[in-house]
């Protein structure tokens, strides 16, 4: 019966048979596989959860217990509410996992052990709050007891000033009658002796002031005493210096001694009973020692909860090693079983796989192949096995089909390639083109009649099998190439050297002034495809072309050295003049004329004394920094950039371009260039650079034109104005722009200006009024240390 089953049937046997044991093996995995997760649960949800939980609530009781400390550094209300805030927080959080510890499997006695603690320490640091509390009242008290000591000291120090000052004054006349050497010894004597008597009553007050400041100063030490032995130490000689003032006072004039009792009264309240000083800070101390007390318990408190945490994690821990040595013993058992049932299954699979597979159907399957294989190479006359009535017989049945359809296709074929040879020579000889086809010998295998056309009088040698060599010597010895008259074998070689080379088109001149364009091309069997096309009247016409072009590139030529010319003459001359002298319409702008111009004049501060101090390198960056913040806005504002002379520029307005506005417009660029300025040199002081920055403002008519020689001119603005602009910048302190009266009478209610005076400038009879032009984003008076 089973050789009636095909081969798919079979197969699915064999395969069911060997899942039966891959059925059985993945149960055994499955029962190991539950066996482990019983003990994973048991550990993760169980244990785990409560030694973390357990963990949490230790480490949160030791923030909490470290946070503690700072309660009693905290000096004023606020930052006792902060802290106080945040052990709250924390003690808050604490509750919380001590709730959700309760909820999980714990020993019920540590459990008890750790609420216990947890309640302790909440009780302690709340009377740890209550303590603080107290004790930033009595440092306000020791405070506002130390403001009154004060105001006592600063009493008793007015008082006996004035006698003090007195005494000094004594002693300077005693100084000077030692020194006097005009009078007699008798005389010198006499007036010392008055002026000791005179001094003498005076002499408690010194006292009495040494007394005060050793009072003053002891109290202020007691104040900030670390312990209260200190306090016993200081009150000895508090009280010393008490009793030596008021000895003192005995001695003192009458009404100064009565003025100053109340005093000395209240230093002794200071000293003395429930509110002087010394008790406030001997209460602090108190309430300090109580505080460290309570803070030392909470951190062992947090070492006994840590202790208890402990032991729940030890218990934790053996009850996971338990649940993993089951775990593990579940595995061993299951994994015996797999082993076994996978040695079956490859056993199985082996004999299965030789038994059958190899010696049945790899053997009918490797003689179908072979006959396949001869097929494919043009043997339609080869065996075909065939034998059984499975799947591989229906297979060789098919084959022996496909072997009698393929002798019908083979003929059917010939014919079919023959009729498209046929329809390619057709096609061939119907383009306009000359097409010739040689082999890999060079054997001319088809051509068109427009390639015979191409070379009249040769048609005899252009047939098949023709080398390609005979061809085009038959056309160079009948005169049809232009050049190989007088050498054909030079010709002949470098010819056949483009067509072996075949990597594109050529142009082939012939006699009759035709221009062949000939493109080959080497096909994948190594022979060569050319088609030869007459483009003789293309020829002429890209000869027009390239004539205009020509003429194109000229004119383009010319216009591209005038913009160079115009780009040359903006790097030698201010834009607007540059643009005049290039215009047409300006012809005459450079001619000498006067106008009204308003011109500007600015420099550095500062900068000769840098320049004989620094390095050139150094110097040049400095001036180049500078360039580039004050030239661009020269431009902006449509200024003319006159000359540069070393740190200093000079530009104008209203020239020779109209400007409306044109003092208005200055003012605003000058404070352009003071706010530019203000931002370098902070970046310049960053490199120890200190130079400052000052402008000079005139307006008035100026007489212009070009200065110089034919060779190199520039255009100047000559006159008073000029002049006067430099002086007021060579006057100006850094940060100010100077103007005239006439620019601030122009621009009176714009800008914030202020009078600076009549300033005496070089070169002009008589005093300038001058005036400084505030800024505006900083409106104050400029920097006098440039």
């Amino acid at each position: 019966m089973i050789n009636r089953l095909g081969v798919r049937t079979r197969l699915l046997l064999a395969f069911f048979g060997i899942s039966a044991f891959s059925v059985l093996a993945a149960g055994a995995a499955m029962y190991s596989f539950l066996k482990a997760g019983d003990a994973l649960d048991r550990i993760t949800l169980d244990r785990v959860p409560a030694t973390v939980a357990s963990q949490q609530l230790s480490r949160q009781a030791e923030r909490i217990v470290a946070v503690a400390p700072a309660l009693m550094s905290a000096n004023t209300t606020q930052q006792h509410e902060q802290m106080s805030q945040r052990i709250a927080t924390g003690l808050a959080d604490l509750h919380t996992q001590l709730a959700a510890l309760s909820g999980l499997d714990v020993d019920p006695d540590s459990l008890i052990l750790i609420e216990n603690l947890v309640d302790r320490l909440s009780m302690n640091l709340s009377t740890v709050d209550t303590m603080i509390i107290n004790s930033l009242v009595l440092v306000e008290r020791r405070n506002e007891l130390l403001r009154d000591l004060r105001f006592t000291d600063i009493s008793s120090r007015r008082l006996l000033a004035p006698g003090l000052l007195v005494m000094d004054a004594k002693l300077a006349e005693i100084r000077q009658a030692l020194q006097k050497s005009s009078d007699t010894d008798g005389q010198r004597s006499q007036a010392i002796g008055d002026l000791s008597r005179s001094i003498i009553p005076l002499a408690p007050l010194q006292g009495a002031q040494a007394q005060v400041s050793s009072i003053n100063e002891t109290l202020i030490k007691a104040a900030s005493a670390k312990s209260q032995e200190d306090l016993g130490v200081l009150s000895f000689p508090l009280r010393r210096s008490l009793d030596g003032l008021e000895e003192l006072l005995a001695g003192i004039e009458p009404d100064l001694a009565n003025r100053l009792r109340p005093r000395l009264a209240e230093f002794r309240a200071y000293t003395n009973g429930k509110n002087s000083i010394l008790a406030a800070r001997k209460m602090e101390l108190r309430h300090h020692d109580f505080m460290q007390t309570l803070l030392d318990q909470n951190a062992e408190i947090s070492t006994q909860l840590t202790n208890s945490v402990d032991r729940l994690v030890s218990r934790a821990n053996a009850d996971i090693q338990n649940a993993t040595e089951e775990a593990f013993s579940v595995q061993r058992t299951s994994t015996v079983i797999m082993i076994s049932v996978v040695v079956l299954s490859l056993v199985c699979s082996v004999l299965i796989v030789w038994l059958y597979v190899g010696r049945n159907l790899i053997a009918r399957l490797t003689g179908l192949s072979d006959s396949m294989l001869a097929i494919a190479n043009g043997d339609l006359k080869a065996d075909i096995p065939g034998d059984g009535t499975d799947e591989i017989n229906d297979m060789a049945r098919a084959l022996q089909v496909f072997r009698d359809t393929a002798v019908v296709v083979r003929e059917t074929n010939l014919r079919e390639i023959q009729e498209a040879r046929q329809r390619l020579r057709d096609a061939i000889e119907s383009i306009a083109e000359g097409f010739s086809l040689y082999d890999a010998e060079d054997r001319l295998v088809l051509c068109n009649s427009h390639y015979c056309d191409l070379y009249p009088g040769i048609a005899s040698v252009m047939v098949a099998g023709t080398p390609f060599e005979t061809v085009i010597r038959a056309a160079a010895e009948a005169g049809l190439i232009k050049g190989a008259e007088n050498n054909i074998d030079e010709w002949l070689g470098k010819r056949m050297a483009l067509y072996h080379d075949a990597r594109g088109s050529h142009l082939q001149q012939q006699t009759d002034g035709r221009c062949i364009q000939i493109h080959e091309c080497k096909t994948a069997d190594g022979g060569t495809v050319a088609v030869y096309s007459d483009i003789t009247e293309l020829v002429e016409q890209s000869e027009q072309l390239e004539a205009w072009n020509k003429e194109l590139e000229d004119r383009v030529s010319a216009q591209v050295e005038e913009l160079q010319h115009v780009e040359q003459l903006k790097r030698f001359f201010p834009p607007q003049l540059a643009d005049a002298i290039v215009s047409n319409e300006n012809t005459g702008i450079l001619e000498d004329h006067r106008s009204e111009v308003t011109v500007i004049f600015c420099d550095l501060r500062g900068f000769t004394t840098f320049s004989s101090l620094s390095e050139p390198e150094e110097e040049m960056r400095v001036l180049r920094e500078y360039h580039a913040v004050v030239c661009p806005l020269i431009f902006e504002y449509g200024a003319t950039l006159e000359h540069f002379a070393g740190d200093g520029v000079m530009c104008f307005l209203n020239d020779p371009l109209p400007c409306r506005d044109h003092i208005r417009r200055a003012i605003e660029m000058a404070n352009a260039m003071r706010s530019g300025m203000h931002e370098l040199r902070k970046k310049w002081l960053a490199r120890e650079v200190d130079l400052g920055f000052g402008i000079g403002i005139g307006t008035g008519y100026a007489t212009m034109g070009r200065i110089g020689i034919p060779e190199l001119f520039h255009y100047a603005a000559i006159g008073s104005v000029a002049n006067l602009a430099s002086r007021l910048c060579d006057e100006a302190k850094h940060g100010q722009i100077l103007v005239t009266k006439r620019v601030f009478s122009s621009t009176e209610g714009i800008f914030e200006i202020e009078p600076v005076g009549e300033l005496s400038l070089k070169g002009f009879p008589k005093p300038v009024t001058t005036y400084n032009v505030l800024d505006p984003d900083r409106k104050s008076k400029p920097s006098h240390a440039a």
